[in-house]
C-alpha cells in the first residue's frame, strides 16, 4: 500500500510540473505576441524624383527602369523590420482630401511638408520611418557605325557593325523621419557598350543594359547606407 501511495505521489508531482511548464510556455508565447504587436514594422515610401528629365536633348533621357521596385525589393530582402508602403496607401493617409494623381509628392513639396506638425502626425500613423526619392539619367557618350552596301547605314541590305557607349547615372535621397532633418544621398554610375553587326536584315547584337544594372546596384547602395545608419543607432 505504501508503494502504491508513493507511485501516486510521484505521478501527481510530474503532472503538476508538466502543467506549470505548459502554463509558462503559453505565457511566453503570449508575451512574444504582445511584443510583436507593440513593435510593428516601420514603413518605407519610395517615389520617383523628377530631377533627371533631359528629354529636350535626344542623347540624354530619364532612366526607364523601375527604380522604385529595385530599391523596395532590396530593402525587403535585407530588413525584416521594414515594409514598403505603396504610393496609393501613402497618399490616402498623407493627403486624405486629394486624389492620388493630385498629391504633391514632388521632392520640393515634401521637403516643406515635413516641417508641418499635422503632416508629421499623419506619417506617424503609418509608422513611416523613411521616404526615399530615386531618379536617374542615361546618356549616349559616343557612337560609331560602319556599314557597306545598299545605301550604307540602316539600308535594306548592308554588312557592317554599329556600337555605342552608354552611361546610366542613378541616385537616391533618403529621408530619415525618426531623426528629423537627417538625410543622405547615394549614387551609382554604370557604363557599358551596346553593339549590333551582321548582314542586314540578319544581324546579332548585345545591349549594354546599363539601366537594369544601375537599378540593381542602387538598391544595394541604399541597403548599405541604411545598414550603416541603423548599426550606428544601436551603438549609441
Amino acid at each position: 500500500m505504501a508503494v502504491l501511495t508513493r507511485i501516486i505521489a510521484v505521478v501527481t508531482t510530474w503532472l503538476l510540473v508538466g502543467a506549470l511548464a505548459a502554463s509558462c510556455a503559453g505565457t511566453g508565447a503570449k508575451n512574444n505576441t504582445e511584443r510583436s504587436v507593440q513593435s510593428p514594422r516601420q514603413g518605407v515610401a519610395i517615389f520617383r524624383s523628377s530631377t533627371f528629365h533631359f528629354s529636350w536633348y535626344r542623347d540624354v533621357e530619364p532612366v526607364e527602369a523601375n527604380l522604385e521596385r529595385c530599391v523596395s525589393d532590396a530593402i525587403g530582402e535585407n530588413f525584416a523590420g521594414l515594409q514598403y508602403i505603396p504610393r496609393s496607401q501613402f497618399c490616402k493617409v498623407a493627403f486624405p482630401n486629394l486624389p492620388v494623381e493630385s498629391a504633391p509628392l514632388q521632392l520640393e513639396s515634401i521637403r516643406v511638408l515635413l516641417e508641418e506638425p499635422k503632416f508629421q502626425k499623419r506619417l506617424q500613423s503609418m509608422n513611416l520611418r523613411y521616404i526615399i526619392y530615386v531618379g536617374g539619367k542615361t546618356e549616349t557618350l559616343a557612337a560609331d557605325h560602319w556599314w557597306v552596301g545598299g545605301g550604307g547605314y540602316m539600308a535594306a541590305t548592308a554588312v557592317g557593325a554599329s556600337w555605342w557607349e552608354k552611361e546610366s547615372y542613378v541616385s537616391a535621397l533618403i529621408f530619415d523621419l525618426q531623426n528629423t532633418g537627417d538625410s543622405q544621398t547615394v549614387e551609382q554610375t554604370t557604363a557599358g557598350t551596346s553593339w549590333v553587326g551582321g548582314l542586314l536584315p540578319f544581324a546579332v547584337g548585345m545591349p549594354a543594359n546599363t539601366e537594369d544594372r544601375a537599378c540593381r546596384n542602387i538598391g544595394e547602395r541604399v541597403v548599405e547606407a541604411l545598414t550603416t545608419a541603423r548599426n550606428m543607432e544601436v551603438q549609441q
